[in-house]
């Protein structure tokens, strides 16, 4: 099974907030590694891990290790960074958002990373957004955790 983290998967697998207990058991269970990321899943994850110092949510250690944390998996071979093909990438996009009409709530960043995922054939994606995991399911992925 591929599967390809989403940055609210890496945030709470590296990080501490209220989804870290369940990331850290399905990490601990999981056999299918490495996971997949882009870029965008690691600017999405320390912007976000930024946001939650910001927000008195974390402390600044706690930040600091959550990032070191991403980057030892990466050199560990736990996560793969991988580059989507930008001719690819933003018309596989494109197709998800106007495939979805208006029936559900897609966030633009949140598309991207669905969209990579179905670019290296991904089997499943892994998030805790509620709304990127009912488009990621109607793209005909399957959502962890």
């Amino acid at each position: 099974m591929i599967w390809y983290a989403d940055a609210s998967f890496l945030v709470s697998a590296f990080g501490e907030d209220t989804n870290t207990a369940e990331a850290k058991a399905w990490l601990r269970k999981c056999t299918d590694f490495p996971l997949l990321i882009t870029r965008l899943s690691v600017l999405e994850a320390e912007t976000a891990l930024r946001a939650a110092v910001a927000g008195k949510r974390l402390s600044e250690q706690q930040m600091t290790l959550a990032i070191a944390g991403v980057h030892r998996a990466t050199l560990e071979g736990y996560l793969h960074r991988k580059d989507a093909p930008q001719h690819q990438w933003f018309p596989q996009a494109h197709r998800i958002s106007a495939h979805s009409g208006t029936s559900s709530i897609g966030r633009a960043l949140d598309i991207l990373h669905i969209s990579a995922a179905l670019i290296f054939k991904a089997d499943g994606l892994l998030t805790f957004d509620k709304n990127q995991r009912m488009l990621a399911e109607s793209q005909g992925l399957k959502v962890q955790p």
